[in-house]
């Protein structure tokens, strides 16, 4: 059989403004499962009129697929004896579309993901789906909607070349989520939790400082003592209020991003926050300096 830390890094891929175009909704009743066969009805358009895609499709869009409902059983297996999984879910966005709306997009690919694993699977081999685990706080899931501002440059964003900007492998690889297996932990053991690990400030004058708290709760059964925390530049600074947490105890991270330190452009400032020995949660601030 195979462990639960063989299907990650997981990629899976969505057509160009999917699911539901033309939405600024951040949420969507679609599971991935949906969007993929929405997306599969394309792919002979994406192979005529993209370069490279078959590339894209053979490597990477059906194979991902393909090991969902693998993962969603070793999922099950897993909680089943009693452990906690916490998975990370990035969401990305190709650049064609103005950048509050990629975030957007990047927030439906996410819920298009936590959909597929709530939804009833009859193939699943136990009685027990994944629904409850995530309800009761043993399958917990971190989002993390980058939208076009972790975007690879060389993916195309005119919209008079929707060859390059809509269907080159470039513009393709950026519309997916990415999951990854973060921790397994007893139940009883600490975990720091948070109701979001990101902030997006959108646009922000050069010289202005953005400044954020993030709650944090000690959701475990025991300790929990903060270690270090790192920041990816010089450019923030963060500290947080309490250093131990008892169970169920509160505190707030207090983040702090200054953009006279920084060039023009889209960004994303990370602080992971390091706890018994070992353990770590990441933050996100998303921005875009003027």
């Amino acid at each position: 059989a195979q462990s639960l830390q063989d299907y990650f890094p997981l990629k899976l891929f969505f057509a160009n403004d999917e699911p539901n175009p033309r939405s600024v909704a951040t949420s969507t009743t679609l599971s991935y499962s949906e969007t993929y066969k929405s997306y599969e009805q394309k792919f002979l358009d994406y192979q005529k009129q993209g370069e490279y895609f078959d590339a894209l499709l053979e490597n990477e869009i059906i194979p991902n697929y393909q090991k969902l409902k693998g993962l969603k059983q070793t999922l099950v297996d897993t909680l089943l004896t009693g452990k906690r999984v916490v998975l990370q879910v990035k969401g990305f966005a190709s650049p064609l579309h103005h950048t509050d709306y990629n975030v957007n997009i990047s927030k439906r690919r996410i819920s298009s993901f936590v959909n597929e694993l709530k939804w009833d699977d009859p193939s699943l081999t136990s009685d027990d789906d994944l629904r409850k685990y995530i309800d009761e706080g043993k399958l917990i899931i971190e989002e993390l909607p980058f939208g076009e501002y972790a975007t690879n440059p060389d993916a195309n964003d005119q919209l008079d070349s929707l060859n390059l900007s809509v269907y080159h492998i470039n513009a393709s690889y950026e519309r997916r989520v990415e999951v990854e297996h973060i921790l397994i932990l007893p139940d009883s053991a600490a975990y720091l939790g948070a109701s979001t690990t990101y902030f997006n400030a959108a646009k922000t004058s050069m010289g202005s400082k953005i400044k954020v708290d993030f709650p944090v709760t000690n959701l475990g059964h025991s300790d929990l003592t903060i270690q270090r925390i790192a920041v990816s530049c010089g450019c923030s600074i963060a500290d947080i209020q309490q250093e131990v947490l008892k169970a169920g105890e509160s505190t707030v991270l207090r983040v702090e991003v200054d953009t006279n330190e920084l060039a023009h452009g889209k960004d994303a400032k990370s602080i992971t926050v390091f706890y018994n020995n070992g353990l770590s949660k990441r933050f996100v601030v998303l921005l875009e300096v003027e």
